[in-house]
């Protein structure tokens, strides 16, 4: 799978020292915020953005940064400078399952696995450039850990989470994956192990309104699920694979 591309801005100056030439540059990048409708945010961004890396998920990275509130997530944005990518039309996504078939796969595993019912409209894709690949997802701060700062409803979802409820109704892409794609993406994610989820997942420190005993119950919940997933794929097949 090819890595994803990101829109450099700017070029500001290269140093004259150095094998590589390195150079100042600028990229574009979407900041998330904590807020009401989404406590947690920055929190479930850099999990998932690590646990992403962790498999070779195609969701765009990104990068802890500061603003005046504190902490923010700072999402780059995946593309090209020679290239404009539109808002993916429903219409189009069974195009891009069949020229990204795996890519689509990877993101069905793991938007089922970190319980994100948030991809559609997250996602950018490259249908119609043979010399520039993109794919990728991205936004997801109301995945994980949810997006309600209640002690209740936040009890729920991790309970949710580990019981191996489905959890996404709805996604792009449920009906254009291939089974075996998809299956060889859930087997990766299965295969993780499970001190690498932990250190995704526990910072050490409280991080924002993410107490420690938060992060640890995730982590847990995520390490049960993994060992769900392949028989939550198989319980809702119809829907997932059509």
């Amino acid at each position: 799978m090819l890595p994803v591309t990101y829109v450099t801005r700017r070029l500001l100056r290269q140093s004259k020292k150095g094998a590589s030439k390195p150079a100042l540059a600028t990229l574009n990048a979407i900041l998330t915020f904590d807020c009401d409708e989404s406590p947690f945010g920055v929190y479930n961004e850099l999990v998932a953005s690590r646990l992403g890396q962790m498999v070779s998920a195609p969701v765009a990275t990104g990068v802890l940064t500061v603003s005046g509130d504190g902490q923010t997530f700072a999402g780059i944005e995946a593309g090209s400078r020679e290239l404009v990518l539109p808002d993916v039309l429903d219409l189009r996504l069974g195009d891009i399952a069949l020229k990204y078939p795996s890519e689509a796969a990877a993101l069905v595993a793991f938007d089922l696995w970190i319980g994100n019912d948030d991809r559609h409209g997250n996602l950018k894709a490259s249908l119609h450039t043979q010399h520039i690949r993109v794919f990728a997802g991205f936004d997801h701060a109301i995945s994980l850990l949810g997006h309600e700062d209640c002690a209740e409803k936040l009890a729920s979802r991790l309970e949710m989470l580990k019981s191996g409820k489905l959890l996404v109704k709805f996604h792009p892409f449920y009906g254009h994956v291939e089974p075996h794609e998809l299956s060889k993406w859930v087997s990766r994610i299965t295969g993780i192990s499970d001190e690498l989820v932990r250190e995704a997942c526990v910072f050490g420190k409280p991080f924002r309104s993410v107490s420690l005993a938060m992060q640890s119950e995730l982590a847990e919940a995520l390490v049960g699920r993994k060992r769900l997933l392949p028989g939550i794929v198989a319980a809702h097949a119809q829907l997932i694979v059509g």
